[in-house]
Formats: C-alpha cells, sequence, structure tokens
C-alpha cells in the first residue's frame, strides 16, 4: 500500500522519516539547533534530543538523537508516545504494567473510568477491591481490607501474626496480641472474665452477639462465608450484590456473573450496569470486539470486510494495494494498535518481512517501511 509522503517543514523534526533532518533547507553557517528523530521535538521515553550544525549552508547529521523503536517490554517507552510497554502482546492484564490494561491482546492506557483499572475483564478499584489490591491479583487474606491500595485490618480489628483479630473477645488475644485468657474464663470487652453478659454468648473464648458476628451467626461456629454479613442472626450478601458460586459479586460489573448468577461475558467484553459490551467505541463482531474505524474484516460494521486488498480508514473501505505475495499479512497492521510513527516515504511499500520480538511468549508481524539507509521504520 504506498503511502503518501510528509514533506520537510525545516523545524528540527524527520517529517518524511527518512532518516535526516531538514535535509533541503537553508541555514546559516556555523549555526547549530537541536534536531529529533521522534515525533517531537523534544526528549520523549528513549528518544533523546540530538543537535546538528549547519555546514555549506546545509544541516548535517542529527548527532545523539534516536528513532522510535518497537516496544521492548522492558518498561521503557521504546516507540516514544509517552508510554512504557503500552503495545507489548499480553494474555491478561497482569502481564502489563501498573495503569496499563490487556485489551484486544495490547497492553494500553486503561478505559476503565477515571480511578478504575481493568483486571480480569472487570474494571475495579484498587484502592479499594479486596481481590486486587494496590495490582490486579492481588488479593487481602487473613480477613483484612483494602485501604488506598494496601491490605490492612478493618476498623475494630488487629493484625496478630498475620491474622485481623478482634481483642475485645478473642481468648487467646484478649485485650492486645498474644495476651491469653486462663482455660476457665472468657474475654469480654477485651478483659479475662469468668462470666458473659446476659446479651452474649461464650463462643472460641470469647464474649460475642450472635445476632451480628459473622464469625459466630445465629450460634457459636456458625461463620459467614462468601463475603456474606450477618444481620439479626442471619448471613447475607451486602446490599447490592448477589450471591453467586460461593461468594456475593456485583452482578453489575463482574463478567462472570454480569446482570444475574452464572450469566458470563464472553472475552474480551466487559461487564457494565449490567449487560456485556465491548470498551470504549469498540464493537463486538465475530467474537471480539474490534475498532470498526480501522478492521478491515469489518469496516463500519460487523461483516462488512473490505474487498480485494483495500483499507479500512474512518470506517470507509479505501484505496487500492500494491501489495503482492504477503499483502494479507502486511495489510493485518490494521488490527494492531496505532502507532505514533510517520507515513512511508514516497514509492514505498509497507511490508511484513521482519517480525516484531516475542514478548509474553507471543510474536507477531508489525507492517515496517524500508528507507534508503537500510534501516526499518514503524507505522
Amino acid at each position: 500500500m504506498t503511502i503518501p509522503a510528509a514533506s520537510e517543514s525545516c523545524d528540527g523534526i524527520d517529517n518524511n522519516c527518512n532518516g535526516s533532518v531538514d535535509e533541503g533547507c537553508l541555514c546559516e553557517d556555523g549555526k547549530e539547533q537541536e534536531c529529533s528523530l521522534g515525533p517531537e521535538r523534544k526528549r520523549v521515553g528513549e528518544c533523546p534530543l540530538g543537535k546538528q550544525k549547519c555546514v555549506d549552508r546545509k544541516w548535517g547529521i542529527c548527532d545523539g538523537a534516536k528513532a522510535p523503536d518497537f516496544e521492548r517490554c522492558g518498561g521503557l517507552d521504546n516507540d516514544c508516545n509517552g508510554t512504557s510497554d503500552d503495545r507489548c502482546a499480553c494474555a491478561k492484564d497482569a502481564d502489563c504494567p501498573k495503569d496499563l490494561s490487556c485489551v484486544d491482546g495490547f497492553c494500553r492506557k486503561s478505559d476503565c473510568p477515571s480511578g478504575q483499572v481493568r483486571c480480569s475483564g472487570s474494571c475495579v478499584d484498587t484502592k479499594a477491591s479486596g481481590t486486587h489490591c494496590g495490582a490486579c491479583e492481588n488479593a487481602c487474606a487473613g480477613g483484612k481490607t483494602c485501604q488506598e491500595g494496601a491490605c490492612k485490618c478493618p476498623s475494630g480489628k488487629t493484625d496478630c501474626g498475620g491474622a485481623c483479630v478482634d481483642t475485645l473477645l478473642s481468648g487467646t488475644h484478649c485485650g492486645g496480641c498474644d495476651k491469653a485468657c486462663a482455660t476457665q474464663e472468657v474475654c469480654s470487652n477485651g478483659k479475662c472474665a469468668l462470666n458473659c453478659p446476659s446479651e452474649q454468648v461464650a463462643c472460641a473464648g470469647g464474649c460475642v452477639d450472635t445476632n451480628s458476628n459473622s464469625a459466630h451467626c445465629g450460634g457459636c461456629g456458625q461463620a459467614c462465608t462468601g463475603g456474606k454479613i450477618c444481620n439479626n442472626g442471619t448471613c447475607q450478601c451486602p446490599q447490592g450484590t448477589a450471591f453467586c458460586d460461593g461468594a456475593c459479586v456485583n452482578i453489575q460489573t463482574s463478567v462472570a456473573h454480569c446482570g444475574a448468577c452464572s450469566s458470563p461475558c464472553d472475552q474480551p467484553r466487559l461487564c457494565t450496569g449490567g449487560s456485556c459490551a465491548c470498551s470504549g467505541t469498540l464493537s463486538f463482531c465475530a467474537g471480539g470486539c474490534v475498532d470498526a474505524s480501522s478492521s478491515k474484516q469489518h469496516c463500519g460494521s460487523c461483516g462488512n470486510a473490505c474487498a480485494g486488498t483495500k483499507t479500512c480508514a474512518s470506517g470507509q473501505s479505501v484505496g487500492e494495494s500494491t501489495l503482492t505475495g504477503n499483502s494479507a499479512m502486511a495489510t493485518s497492521h490494521n488490527a494492531m494498535p496505532p502507532h505514533p510513527r510517520c507515513p512511508c516515504p514516497k514509492s514505498s511499500n509497507l511490508s511484513s518481512t521482519q517480525p516484531s520480538p516475542t514478548i509474553h511468549s507471543f510474536s507477531r508481524q508489525q507492517a515496517i517501511c524500508p528507507i534508503s539507509s537500510g534501516l526499518a521504520r514503524l507505522v
């Protein structure tokens, strides 16, 4: 597919992606300027600025500058778009760096509401989620809850040996950690005593109210599980949740129980307001979420494939390609995340002969533009 070339704008940037900056632009001998082989005339990610000097009224090489490259998935912004590792292949959110989500097989900036990230297919607040506390798949244990992104004991409980206990009624931690009551005693309001008050029952060495105690709900040893709480001696899910597969879940956001128990959303769709839907402006076509504005197979709507070697732009089938041989592979870049690079130079054809590095056990073809220097520029 032949792509029109940009022209040099004499602005210190390699506008036409040929590896030179401001060639053909007149300058004053001896003058120096900062120059960039990246998308902006400033350092972005791993693309530092260089310097070039005017000799014989022509700008020389841009010494010290570096052009954008494939994302190497090592925590650096190799493609110089302002975000590290946002084009790395992934299978799940945990494969991506913090603040990025796995969307359509690639790490991207989160498409969730402000303050949330996508974990296991759902948008969650990692500052409050007990199963994704501080980061995806980091679950709190020992009775701890997620508070500001850290697993901590809830108010009224003390961390004793990794478990959250109520020192007001614990027979082994009465009034403080490791302060055990004698065998014949019970813990009542943080003090060891011989008997419990009339409205409480002695359970596991402590005096409890079986109408509200989730560890002894309705009777000693009858613990509430799956996130249920004790209300009037009965274990119940908190308001706004439903009991599905042994746990209280929010059926408004759960991808496994969207709108009702055992009503899952097919990946990569999310559960929003109790309904399965693709994120953002993506459409659900042929079992996957696609961008109908650029998908060759679903251009403008599901199943509306571009004929022959035409491509999809803004939801419309456009142009004819000059590609031969690996044309189908080369045009598959439409389904990949957009890359912040210049278009190919004039009369250059897209090629897919060079695969990108294997990342997270995945590999993919990346469309490239051959240039005169022999280097490959990313589209």
